[in-house]
């Protein structure tokens, strides 16, 4: 078999995942020339809350539950050697999370996540309104969120991208993000934006950035957007003005303020 000269490597939710832990073993056993990797929504942060009695209640305490899945599998040396070496004696699994593996990754990563990831806020936090949204269009009647869901939802929010700054603070086209703030959990490539301004101009779709991003990695002189390569939606609530991409839910409790970064 010719050895390929570029290998993009993607997956979504857990194959997002897979992707940031095995994108540089896959480049190396194609023996591609180039590889990098799209790991889509499989940025799944560190949560340890208790379970509730909820429909959603599927994975509460995640943390342990991505520990059970490398301890009970002995998949700890699958795991980064680099990433190993720099964990404390025992926690090693660590490097599980993508959150602490991704800075050990050499291949260069197009991350493409929702700040309110339907799945986590369903199976994570355990919120019924959430868990009766549907994943695909066509959506459901708005879900109403309690006022205690709602504000789990928002804080969530800030939560998850507290662990997501480093990513954000990352230099350069190597490590790429594209964040939106709808509820999703699976991207739609046709419809979704992120940018999108006060007189109803759209944003960049995933596509566009995916393939400036990649022409730059490809091309060391190639200009950074104007956004060094972070398409970031960072809104405090979940975004719903875009029908066609974003889910529809109804809030319990107001919060007013809006922004955007890297867009």
């Amino acid at each position: 078999m010719t050895a390929p000269a570029e290998v993009v490597v993607t997956g979504g939710s857990a194959g997002g995942l897979s992707t940031t832990l095995h994108v540089d073993y896959i480049g190396e056993f194609l023996g591609a020339a180039f590889v990098a990797g799209v790991p889509q929504c499989g940025w799944f942060p560190f949560w340890d809350a208790p379970c509730a009695d909820n429909k959603g209640s599927l994975m509460c305490n995640a943390t342990g539950a991505f520990f059970d899945t490398v301890s009970l599998q002995n998949a700890t040396g699958a795991l980064s050697a680099e990433c190993r070496a720099a964990q404390r004696a025992g926690e090693e699994w660590r490097c599980f999370m993508a959150a602490v593996a991704t800075p050990y990754v050499k291949a260069p990563l197009f991350v493409w996540q929702s700040k309110f990831d339907h799945f986590q806020l369903s199976a994570f936090l355990s919120v019924d309104c959430a868990y009766e949204q549907v994943y695909n269009p066509p959506w459901k009647p708005a879900p109403v969120c309690s006022a205690n869901d709602t504000a789990a939802i928002f804080a969530y929010g800030d939560y998850f991208m507290q662990q997501l700054q480093p990513l954000i603070d990352a230099p350069g086209p190597h490590r790429a993000l594209y964040l939106t703030s709808c509820v999703l959990h699976g991207m739609d490539y046709n419809y979704l934006t992120v940018g999108d301004n006060a007189a109803g101009e759209l944003g960049t779709t995933p596509m566009v950035a995916f393939n400036l991003w990649y022409r730059a990695i490809l091309n060391p002189n190639a200009a950074d957007p104007g956004n060094h390569w972070k398409w970031v939606e960072d809104f405090p609530t979940p975004r719903m003005n875009n029908p066609l991409a974003c889910p529809p839910f109804v809030w319990s409790m107001p919060r007013s303020e809006k922004g955007t970064r890297g867009d």
